[in-house]
Parts: structure tokens; C-alpha cells; sequence
């Protein structure tokens, strides 16, 4: 799968942190940067990029923001767009 996301075109931090989502569903993004061992900070960054590129969504609960996945057959579907 990460070769996938490479010929996508996401950098290595892009993918640890697509992975870690993929692992965590719906998380904060602190449980998120703890397992793609990523500063918080940074993985905000991280995740709008993410989010620009469609494979990222966000709800917030409770006042607090919690990151998702978008369906790895989302990511097939626009890479066999850019075929």
C-alpha cells in the first residue's frame, strides 16, 4: 500500500500519517501524531495537506476536531483517474 501512496505522490510523513489514520478511524490528532511518530504540531500540517488532496476528512465532536480516512478505494478511484 505505501508504494501506492508514493506513485500517488505523498511524501513519507504524508503516508505514516495516512497509515496511522487508517489504523486509529476517527481520532484526535494527538493519538494520530503518537502513532505515525510525528510532532503534533507538524501532523497538522500534515493533515490539511491530506485533506487538500481528498484523502482526509475531519467532524468535530464535543468542540474537539477528529480526523479520518477518506476509503482507500477513494484513493484507487483518483489514481486510476490520473492513469
Amino acid at each position: 500500500m505505501e508504494q501506492e501512496l508514493k506513485e500517488f505522490g505523498l511524501t513519507d510523513n504524508e503516508i505514516k500519517v495516512y497509515v496511522a489514520c487508517l489504523k486509529l478511524g476517527t481520532a484526535l490528532v494527538h493519538d494520530i501524531a503518537k502513532k505515525a511518530n510525528t510532532y503534533r504540531t507538524y501532523t497538522y500540517d500534515i493533515l490539511k495537506s491530506l485533506i487538500e488532496k481528498g484523502l482526509v476528512s475531519y467532524v468535530i465532536k464535543n468542540g474537539k476536531q477528529y480526523f479520518e480516512v477518506a476509503e482507500p478505494e477513494k484513493l484507487l478511484n483518483i489514481l486510476k483517474e490520473k492513469e
